[in-house]
């Protein structure tokens, strides 16, 4: 199956990375009238800057930025993007901000909401405080790694061997991206959902150099990425996750069985939360929407598309058809119960398997489907073969089947 063409896919890619919590502060009023609607007029952009987002420039930039205009603001943001480095990329995000406050537009809306998340994965820098996830660099230097910021070409995350004592906890990565991916997500989210369909804009793409072509298929193919991401986490979330860093390395080590691992354990895997699991459902739905709708928009468009940022330009008829398809079949099955089939075969013997999506989303006990554990060896069946009703067959077999005995040891084949 063909996938979409991404030829500046670093910028997307970069959705994945974290955010920052977005924070207004009040104007204090000063003695004389006249000169406090003065000042508050000129503070009153920067001071929509976060704390963090004003440490990206300098004090005589953020005092600059006040009397630019928002099409001077955009193209400081271009030029900081220009010099190819993190220092840049974070100065960006913070001049396509600020443009956007001062005359909001589709591509100054565009802009920050790409920006945002962008920028936080290009925040390396580390403060020789591993105890506060602020930004990548923390999560770096907690993990008792070091970073090489600066030229794009030079970037690296140096991570040690055995990973350091301090590693955060699997509850304590899900806060993080919580405070910082999530918050950045949710905000890209709202400006994206204002951006227009006449939206259309031409802009120079930095790591190559050529002019592209942004229009609102890239808008549907961005919220798309968004929701997804969102999905993932709060599929993630709906769960108790809560293992300490030293539990899962004496796990993987072998010094604890998987026995004693899960009997210390007891709610791992439970479901925490219905309301995040059915938050999940509806980001996936509707990122499965933005993206039929983002490749209905690229099919019917009839200018040029070379020089679009996303377009589909290397996928056939048949792959995007194809590809539409298993986002229905995967929106379908989640909403509707609609059975997947997952086609294989061996010698020309039919061996496909069928699952369902929806008894995941309406929330499972993962817990109860794990089998009970000797040491490190499985022991009698499988509670439920069927996985919750996720399982509907397997290699042309019903499920039930794995449960088969055939030496009636009264443990399931597939253990021994």
């Amino acid at each position: 199956m063909g996938t979409l063409k991404s030829k500046k896919g670093w910028f997307f890619r970069l959705f994945i990375c974290m955010g920052i919590i977005l924070m207004c502060f009040a104007v204090i009023p000063g003695c004389d009238d006249d000169d406090d609607d003065d000042d508050d007029e000129k503070s009153q952009v920067t001071t929509q800057l976060t704390e963090k987002e004003r440490s990206y420039l300098s004090a005589g930039e953020v005092d600059a930025a006040n009397d630019l205009t928002s099409k001077e603001l955009v193209a400081k943001g271009f030029a900081a993007l220009d010099t190819r480095t993190s220092q840049g990329v974070l100065e960006a995000k913070a001049y396509f901000k600020l443009a956007d406050v001062k005359d909001s537009d589709n591509p100054t809306k565009f802009l920050r909401a790409v920006s945002g998340v962008a920028a936080l994965g290009f925040d390396l820098e580390t403060d020789g405080n591993a105890g506060e996830l602020e930004d990548v660099g923390d999560v770096v230097e907690a993990l008792g790694g070091t970073t090489v910021t600066g030229a794009w070409a030079d970037l690296d995350i140096l991570l040690p061997d055995q990973l350091a004592q301090t590693t955060p906890s699997v509850r304590e990565f899900l806060d993080f991206y919580d405070k910082v991916v999530v918050s950045e997500m949710e905000t890209a989210l709202s400006l994206l959902n204002d951006v227009t369909t006449s939206f259309n804009y031409t802009w120079t793409e930095p790591v190559s150099g050529d002019e592209v072509e942004s229009d609102y298929g890239d808008v549907l193919f961005g919220k798309a990425v968004v929701k997804a991401n969102l999905g993932l986490y709060y599929t993630l979330k709906a769960y108790n996750l809560n293992l300490e860093y030293t539990e899962v390395v004496s796990l993987a080590s072998e010094q604890t069985t998987i026995d004693a691992f899960l009997s210390a354990n007891k709610s791992l895997l439970t479901l925490a939360s219905q309301k995040s699991i059915d938050s999940a459902k509806t980001n996936i739905i509707e990122a499965a929407d933005d993206l039929l709708d983002a490749i209905e928009w690229m099919e019917m468009e009839t200018d040029n598309q070379e020089d679009d940022l996303i377009c589909l330009c290397d996928v056939t008829t048949e792959e995007i058809i194809e590809a539409k398809a298993v986002i229905n079949q995967v929106k379908n099955s989640i909403q509707n119960g609609q059975i997947i089939r997952l086609e294989d075969e061996d010698e020309g013997v039919d061996i496909s398997s069928e699952i369902v999506l929806q008894p995941f989303f309406e929330g499972l006990n993962l817990r109860s489907l794990l089998p009970d554990f000797s040491g490190n060896e499985p022991v009698g069946f499988l509670p439920d073969p069927t996985f919750g009703g996720i399982l509907v067959s397997i290699e042309g077999m019903a499920p039930v089947e794995l449960n088969d005995d055939a030496d009636g040891s009264g443990i399931a084949d597939i253990f021994e």
